[in-house]
Formats: structure tokens, sequence, C-alpha cells
């Protein structure tokens, strides 16, 4: 066998023996065949497609075509013995992948005085990455519903090898219309070298936002706070870039493999005290809330409008339990502040919840689940700290779960109990119930019948036509279904062939789906157990 890739691929010509072969997608594949004696007229046999005859050139009969999906085959000629069938296993070219190489995150704030952006994005495929790209740009303005976009294309060129190209772009923010709190969105829409039809990927967006509150007149732009949006990764991407950086770690600098673990660990901090807000908890470094001990040396609050209290009439509107001699020292600018020392605190962290105590149980160990998974990642031993991060999310789906309430439109309608039946142990009336009999698909009928009879005895009759009539309607679900179609026919040639047999009974066992759970019969009663329903009667 002679196979040629597409010219695209870049891969050369080759040759093999053997009748079973791989080949990349569009290979053209040219058989050379001799036969002892010559037979009159030669031909490759495709069950379900036309034939491949083949010329006879002195000695050699020789015949090839272009393939784009896989097939089975078998070589037939007058007077030869039925061939068993031959497989071409045909390698599909995979769509390109876009990895984004700067920024390294998917939202960017705007730096103060920055006017130019350079995303790069790095570009793989199994063959070839067309050097020719587009990078599709959309800037939006405006705020709340009176938003507005616009989108043009940028053309980029690729630099680097064939199957590894980079994009840079070069945008200009003020060209481009950016303005303050409006977004720019870029995403790389690039192609591979495939003929005729290429693939085309759209690559992930990158955002750069500039804040409305960097935008302030006045010359009050160096004042202006930069706030960036909190994000949370989830426990779920904690768990995933975990088991990331555990693959990487022979990759990676110890050093850098630390740095990761411990960013990993704040992430898991940060999530920890989200969700601690919903049990009452204070976040890590927060002002203290709650009571303040009343002191008889604590200063009044002094106001504009009036006078400054004396102690006197202080203790005439203020008793010592109740909880107004809050101190001083707040932040009048800050609200949280205010509230926490001049405001009344009427429950603790315990009872500042509305779930009910088996959720709180639930979080609260979810809490802890996620404290020792921060502890391992912050020490450097992300695999030590998966099993937390698993229990975490467990314990989190638990409580989601916990909190969906399933209520029945209609009040059940159940018979009256007949008291004056119970513990007599009379059963008059009480018909007996059956179990429905589990169903099963009648679409795996032909498949559960072959697996049985090859199981049963070894010349039992077998429905192979209706199993290969199976096999193709459900070829898509199927793992395999051409290595099932050559085990049908195989045994269909050679009936005898206990081997053959049993491999296609292992095939059909991999490629019936499994049966719906079904509820069984209880036992039957022992003797203890019938002395006990006897003594009831």
């Amino acid at each position: 066998m002679r196979i040629t890739p597409p010219a695209y691929t870049g891969q050369r010509p080759y040759d093999q023996g053997g009748l079973d072969a791989r080949a990349p997608e569009g290979s053209r594949i040219e058989w050379t065949v001799s036969f002892r004696p010559h037979p009159d007229a030669a031909s490759l046999n495709f069950p379900g497609e036309a034939s491949l005859s083949l010329r006879r050139d002195g000695g050699r009969w020789l015949g090839g075509r272009a393939f784009e999906r896989s097939a089975l085959y078998r070589v037939e000629a007058p007077g030869l013995a039925r061939q068993r069938l031959h497989r071409l296993e045909i390698i599909p070219d995979a769509p390109p992948v876009v990895r984004v190489v700067t920024p390294d995150s998917s939202l960017t704030l705007i730096a103060p005085g920055q006017t130019r952006w350079s995303p790069v994005f790095e570009v793989r495929d199994d063959y070839g990455v067309d050097g020719a790209a587009q990078l599709r740009i959309t800037v939006t303005k405006g705020e709340g519903e009176n938003i507005t976009t616009t989108q043009r294309t940028q053309p980029l060129s690729g630099q680097g090898a064939g199957r590894l190209k980079r994009f840079t772009a070069a945008l200009d923010l003020a060209r481009e219309g950016l303005a303050p709190g409006g977004d720019m969105i870029v995403q790389l829409v690039v192609g591979d070298n495939r003929v005729p039809r290429r693939h085309t990927v759209e690559g992930p967006s990158v955002i750069l936002r500039w804040p409305a509150a960097m935008g302030l007149a006045d010359g009050l732009d160096g004042m202006a706070k930069q706030v960036m949006p909190a994000y949370f990764r989830s426990q779920r991407q904690i768990i995933i870039d975990a088991e990331a950086l555990i693959a990487q770690r022979g990759k990676i600098t110890p050093d850098a493999f630390l740095s990761r673990s411990n960013s990993l660990g704040a992430d898991q901090a940060q999530l920890r005290l989200r969700y601690g807000q919903f049990m009452g908890e204070k976040a890590e470094g927060e002002s203290g809330g709650g009571l303040d001990l009343p002191t008889n040396d604590a200063p009044a609050l002094p106001t504009d409008d009036a006078p400054a209290a004396t102690p006197a009439k202080a203790e005439a509107h203020h008793d010592d339990d109740d909880g107004h001699d809050h101190g001083g020292g707040a932040n009048l600018n800050d609200m949280t502040d205010v509230v926490a020392k001049y405001g009344h605190a009427h429950d603790t962290g315990d009872a500042a919840t509305l779930f009910d105590p088996g959720t709180r149980s639930t979080l609260a160990q979810a809490l802890d689940a996620m404290s020792d998974s921060e502890r391992a990642l912050r020490q450097g031993k992300p695999k030590d700290a998966l099993p937390h991060a698993y229990k975490a999310l467990n314990l989190l789906k638990t409580a989601q779960q916990a909190g969906r309430i399933f209520l029945a439109r209609t009040p059940p309608k159940l018979p009256p109990v007949d008291l004056s039946r119970r513990l007599t142990g009379k059963r008059e009336g009480i018909a007996p119930s059956h179990l429905a009999p589990a169903t099963r698909d009648p679409a795996d009928t032909p498949a559960v019948e072959v697996w049985r009879a090859l199981g049963d005895r070894p010349d039992a009759p077998l429905q192979l036509d209706a199993l290969a009539r199976w096999v193709n309607a459900n070829q898509k679900r199927l793992a395999d279904p051409l290595a099932l179609s050559a085990a049908i026919d195989t045994v269909r040639n050679e009936p005898q062939c206990q081997d053959c047999r049993r491999k296609l009974r292992a095939l059909l066992w991999t490629a019936l789906e499994r049966p719906p759970a079904a509820v069984s019969r209880r036992d039957p009663a022992d003797a203890r157990g019938r002395r006990y329903l006897d003594a009831l009667r």
C-alpha cells in the first residue's frame, strides 16, 4: 500500500505492507496486489459503498482512491476464498487552537496614561496555521440602557513556524474610540491550511475596560481611586487550576510552582471569606462590629447644632446595659464603620442567617474544608489540597440542593386508614402486588439477542442481518462501529470460529446501553419469619 497524504499536511508519501492502514484525512491510498495464480479479475469490495476494480499491470493488480472517512474493505477475485474485512482508519484534521498570551486575564483595566494596547495570541494546529487572520474589535460606549457598540475587523499576519504562529495587534485607543466607561473587546478569527475546506475558529475574547471613575474632570484624575471589580474563582475552577498545576510540576521551576500554588491559596481564601459572609462571619481585617462594653469615661459625641452632652444628661438617657455607649473613634466617611460603632447589633454571628440548622452545618463543614485546602495550597502542596477542595465542592452542592423545595400543586388524596384491621394479621381483601418487569429499549433488542445467543451454545443461530442494521443505525453512539461491523462479517463467514464469536460477544457487551435500575423482590421468609407470620395469624 502506498499512502499519499494531502499536500497541505506537508507529509511525504510512504509505503507499508499489510492491508490495514491509518492515514490522514483526504489521503490517496494505492494498492499493489499480487495473486498466485493470476485471476481473470480483481476488486476491492467496500460494504455499503461502490467497489473499486483493480487493473492488471503485468504480474500485479493496481488501484487507488482518496478517502475522507474510515472504511472497511476486502480483496475479492474469482476462485479466491472469502477474505476477512480489513480496516482503513482515517485521522480527521483537527481545527486550530487559539490561546491568549497577553494579557494574562480575560478582563484588564486600563492603566493611567495608557494610549495603546497590544494583545498577543498564539495559534497551534496539527498540520499548519494560516498566516492571515482577522482581529474582531468591538468598542462599547455609554452606560445602562444607552450602550452603543461599534465593530470592525483588522487583518493580522502571523509570525513563527507553520504549526505554531503568534499574532500581535497594536491598537491605538484614541483611534478605536475607547472612552471612559467603555470596553474594548478583541477576538481572533483564524483558520488552518486545510484544502479545500479549511477550519475556521474564533478564539477567546479579551476585554480592556476603562472605568468611568478614571475620567474625572477639573484635574482630579490623579485623585480617582482605581477600583477593580471583585472576581472570584469558583470552587470547581480552583480544583481545575490545582490539577493543571500538578500536571506542570516537572516543567516549571520550584519557585514558580510555589508562587502559583500560593496564588491559588489566596483565591481559595477569597472564596472562603465570601461564603463566610452568608454564615454571619466577618471578613479578615474588617473593623470589629457588634456591641462594645459601655464605659464611664467614654467621651460624648459633639454636634454642630447642640452643645456636648454632660455626663449627667448622658446618664439620664442611657442605662449601663442599653448598649448605646459605643465609644468614639468611628470614621464618619465610612458608613460601615459608623453603623458598626454607633448602631445596634441585635443578633450574633451564629444567628445572622436565614439558613436552617442543617444547611448551616453543611456550609460550616464546607468552610472548614476550604480552610484545609487553603492551608495546603499556601504550603505549596496542591496535591494534598485536592481532597479538601473536592469535599468543599460536594458540600456546597449539597447546600444548594437543600435550598430547593418542591411542593405538589394539589394535596395527595390518600384513602383513609382502617385502624380496626391493624395488628390483626387478616389479609382478606389485600390484592397481591407484582413488580413491573424492567423494560428494555427496543433499539437494543437485536444486540441483546445476539449477545445471549453467543453465550448459550456454540451452534446457536444468530440474527446477524438485524444486528448489522442495528449497528448502522447507532453508529453515532457506538465507540467503534467499524470493529463491530468487521466482527459481524467474520462470524457470518466463519461460523465455526469460536475466537471470532467470543470477540463479537465482547464488543457487543461494550456497545450495549446499561439497563435502568430496577427494584428486586424481597427474599421469601425463612423458618423464623414464617413462625412470626403464623403467630400473627
